[in-house]
């Protein structure tokens, strides 16, 4: 008799089954579904895809996923390299199968790569169940020149007796070769570089589109070196090289002729045979010929460019015989001892889009003035009739006096004019080389006024460094998204290769403060990391010997500017900004010495924790209150103590070197900072604050309580009295800023971090005078100096200190990505390896919904919210091989889910899940959040 199963028994059999029959058809479902894709969008080291003329020897790699499954992640990777040799490609690096989720910054660790050398990488990667994609497309390397040695040129000039110092710039120098091949080359390498801006040709034929090459840099200690394919351009027989060279940054008015008197060129061309062997090397040497006789009598970065068309040499760039009369042989110079000739390390400065004219007008009957809508830095093209001889002038403002004529005042010195001499009648057809400009307005006159005006005569070239864009932020207020759309203006007005302040007016310059405030706005805006990682190695080329940073760079002739609180900080607020938005540890690496060695430049000088540091520039142009003057050793640097500004930053610096440190694997360092950072932390509480967190030690400002409140500088209890004060001072200035570039780019974001959201909303979505709605209601189509530049009621403000494209107050960027949409980073998972999705959901916000996008080194990170009758519908999405962290401020029973799976737990904020890749849509209950929310801790 066969025994009964008792029903537990039987269900557990049967549950058994279910379950091997479940992981069988998984199991045999997987091996016979298709691998992976294969990942893509492979950089290397900071972005850069498929460099030609790279700098760095031992690359990182990075690559993303394409796998929209939820939860895809990567478990590991396997790596090969090839060095291509003749027609084969052969095995130089094979990293093997990794155990690592690493797609990021990946260390190569093949035999160190030499200058020329030209590999190939490619990458797989196995997913969450262990299963292979297949490879991807390869990626190239080719290296530029590392080594001095491998130069064979020489720097070649003008005679020096032809030099004569001009007070608004100097004619362009043209220089040229002849030289023969006897075929057609299997390649061709170009590596160039100058004194100043050149532009380069082969046979009559630009050899790139870009623009200022080769950049700013400190001259004196490192030249960039670009890298052009040329094979095309070479023809069998006889080929010209042939460059136009002009003052630029090296020796134009901008740098007061600092670093040498006139421009210079440095060029070698390699042709190369199909093993890769240099056959024939053309490069800079005293068989070249000159001319300053040719068509630009004027080149110069503040005052513009003359061109006379009358003094075109026909065919000089492709006629070794046409204007053969004009040249003389070149002056030589040998490489420069203690000067870097370094491949360039970022992208190119070019014209990134052209801004046809909206409208027009006459000031007079021969005058025009157009409008190309937007204020923009760049070049002028003009397509206008012209008669012969008569000269065309290009005159541009950022603004119209109430005449309809240009406002230029703001401009101060600089000319800042093209002119074009027709060498006969018909049509011009000019756009300048040498020079930009920053403006909106651009005003014609010299034209044939007896054609009838066309809108089609002048388009604005938008100019600036070709970084990718990268962010993207929406809203349902249009003066919100207007703010943001100066925001990104401003930064591509004002990254052309350095950050500078301003494009227009006799500056221009690389301020460090405005550099620092703006890098987190920056790097959601466009990939900066390249950028920004270049303008710090100019940094530490200027660092002074006892750790002082200038508050410019490059500093040039500017030595009036030294350290200044606030601003010489970049050197450690920018390493750590871009590690953490990048997630890129070699810039902790690279650049902790330098931080290092400026906190060394506070330490020395601190007394109990704090030090001063008087002349300053502290928080620079803030607003005069209401029926009072604004003090300090200069009228424009604002009440804030320069004592509490520089005990601020050096606490900061405390902070950011104890964390670098730990994270570089420094203990002793570590400990060292995190005692000055709580010995600053006492001192500033004990000097500065009575036991109420009252300010009492200089003026009561509202940056006063800001700095120390950002940099967490105070414990958490007396925080919050501290919070409660600046909000007292806030409702005496009427509820309106206050601030200036230092406690501008703080403000909004510690006011929400310290739970006064009222407060930071009345301020972000003010129309009232100072705000950033005031200006745009005054016209503004990028962000201000000052927040009055100018004013429908009052005019115009003080034209010393008025530029019309400052990005430093768009630093506010940042908020509107990492709060009101909701993307930031983490300290603890950087570079978006784990994304905080947080955006502020509450009635305060006067907002029916809020998009943002980033494009990460992982993917496309998107949090978006929508308030509807039921509540917000919140969409986030997160990359393959990244996480989210989602932070909600209600009770997990407020939300529920639309798509995607989600668990929410609660927290002292509210409500948070863990996501991981993939798409989420949920709704929050309406009513289920508070008005105020308290101590609100992102991270």
């Amino acid at each position: 008799m066969v025994e009964q199963m008792s029903r537990p028994r039987l269900l557990c059999i049967a549950f058994l089954t279910l379950a091997l029959t479940s992981l069988y058809n998984h199991a045999h479902s997987m091996a016979s579904s298709p691998p992976p894709q294969p990942p893509n969008s492979l950089t290397v080291n900071e972005g850069r895809i498929d460099p030609l003329g790279f700098h760095d020897p031992t690359p990182v790699f990075s690559w993303k996923l394409q796998d929209d499954r939820s939860g895809a992640h990567q478990t590991a990777y396997q790596i090969q390299a090839f060095k291509k040799d003749a027609s084969k490609n052969l095995l130089l690096w094979d990293s093997g199968k990794v155990q690592s989720d690493q797609s990021v910054y990946v260390e190569y660790k093949g035999p160190t790569l030499k200058s020329r050398e030209n590999i190939s990488w490619k990458v797989r990667y196995w997913d969450q169940f262990n299963e292979a994609s297949n490879w991807s497309n390869s990626s190239v390397i080719e290296m530029g020149l590392l080594e001095k040695s491998d130069w064979k040129a020489s720097w070649i000039h003008q005679d020096p007796s032809d030099f004569k110092a001009g007070n608004n710039g100097n004619p362009a120098v043209y220089l040229r070769k002849t030289f023969n091949i006897k075929s057609i080359p299997e390649s061709a390498r170009l590596y160039l570089t100058a004194k100043g801006v050149v532009d380069f040709r082969i046979n009559g034929q630009p050899v790139s589109g870009d623009a200022f090459i080769p950049g700013w840099t400190n001259y004196n200690q490192r030249i960039d070196v670009y890298t052009y394919d040329v094979t095309s351009l070479l023809v069998q027989g006889e080929n010209i090289l042939a460059a136009s060279i002009a003052d630029g940054w090296y020796a134009g008015t901008i740098s007061d002729r600092f670093y040498g008197k006139y421009p210079e060129l440095l060029a070698q061309l390699e042709i190369r045979t199909k093993e890769g062997k240099v056959s024939q090397r053309i490069v800079t040497d005293d068989s070249w010929s000159y001319t300053i006789q040719g068509p630009i009598t004027l080149a110069d970065i503040y005052h513009g460019e003359d061109y006379d068309a009358r003094k075109e040499i026909v065919d000089w760039d492709t006629s070794s015989s046409a204007g053969k009369d004009l040249f003389s042989p070149v002056k030589t110079a040998p490489l420069d001892t203690g000067v870097k000739l370094s491949p360039k390390p970022f992208r190119n400065v070019r014209s990134i889009e052209s801004l046809p004219s909206k409208s027009f007008h006459h000031t007079d009957e021969e005058t025009l003035v157009y409008d190309v809508g937007q204020n923009m830095a760049g070049w002028i093209h003009i397509k206008v009739p012209g008669k012969e001889g008569q000269k065309i002038t290009i005159r541009m403002a950022e603004m119209l006096n109430d005449d309809g004529t240009l406002y230029r005042d703001s401009y101060r010195t600089a000319r800042s004019m093209a002119t074009y001499i027709p060498k006969q009648d018909g049509t011009v057809d000019y756009t300048q080389t040498f020079t930009f400009f920053g403006f909106r307005y651009v005003e014609i006159s010299g034209y044939d006024s007896t054609e009838e005006p066309q809108l089609s005569w002048v388009t604005g070239e938008v100019l600036h460094t070709d970084f990718p864009r990268t962010g993207t932020f929406q809203s349902s207020n249009s003066k919100l998204n207007q703010l943001y759309q100066n925001i990104v203006w401003g930064q591509k007005g004002n990254f052309l290769d350095i950050p500078t302040d301003c494009p227009q007016r006799d500056e221009r310059w690389g301020w460090t403060g405005d550099a620092q405030v703006f890098a987190p706005t920056a790097l959601f805006n466009f990939d900066s990391h390249a950028f920004l990682a270049s303008y710090l190695d100019t940094m530490r080329s200027e660092m002074g010997e006892d750790g002082s940073i200038p508050s410019v760079v490059p500093k040039a002739h500017l030595d009036i500017f030294g350290n200044s609180a606030g601003w010489g900080d970049a050197a450690f607020i920018m390493p750590w900004e871009l590690y953490v938005r990048t997630g890129d540890i070699s810039v902790l690496k690279e650049f902790y010495p330098m931080m290092v060695r400026h906190f060394d430049y506070y330490d020395r000088k601190a007394i109990d924790g704090l030090v001063d540091e008087p002349k300053s520039f502290a928080d620079w142009l803030q607003p005069k209150r209401y029926g009072t003057e604004t003090v300090g050793w200069d009228e424009r640097s604002g009440e804030t103590s320069t004592y509490l500004i520089a005990s601020s930053y050096y606490g900061l610096g405390a902070s950011i070197l104890q964390k670098s440190a730990a994270i570089l694997g420094k203990p002793e360092d570590s400990d060292r900072f995190s005692a000055a950072y709580s010995k600053t932390s006492e001192s500033i509480k004990s000097k500065f604050f009575d036991e109420n967190g009252r300010v009492i030690e200089g003026t009561e400002t509202q940056t006063a309580y800001l700095l120390p409140l950002a940099f967490d500088l105070l414990d958490p209890k007396f925080s919050q009295k501290v919070a409660a004060r600046l909000s007292e001072r806030i409702e005496r200035d009427q509820n309106r800023l206050n601030t200036g570039f230092l406690g501008t780019s703080v403000l909004i974001s510690t006011l929400e971090k310290y739970g006064l959201l009222d407060q930071a909303v009345s301020i972000l979505f003010s129309d009232r005078y100072p705000s950033w709605f005031y200006s745009i209601d005054q016209g503004a189509t990028t962000i201000w100096e000052r927040w009055n530049s100018y004013s429908k009621e009052d005019g115009f403000g003080d034209a010393s200190m008025n530029s019309f494209n400052h990005y430093a107050y768009g630093a506010v960027g940042s908020f509107l990505f990492e709060r009101i949409a909701g993307i930031a980073p983490t300290e603890r998972s950087p570079g978006y390896k784990q994304v905080v999705i947080q955006p502020i959901l509450n009635d305060l916000i006067p907002l029916k919904s809020a998009n943002a996008t980033l494009d990460s080194r992982y993917g496309e990170i998107e949090s978006s919210w929508e308030r509807t009758l039921e509540g917000w519908i919140v969409t986030v999405v997160i990359p393959p091989n990244s996480s989210g962290k989602i932070k909600i401020p209600t009770k997990p029973t407020s939300i529920s889910k639309i798509t995607g799976e989600l668990l929410f737990t609660s927290t002292d904020y509210g409500s948070e899940a863990n996501a991981t890749a993939g798409t989420y849509k949920f709704l929050v209950a309406e009513n289920a959040i508070e008005p105020q929310v308290e101590n609100r801790r992102t991270n």
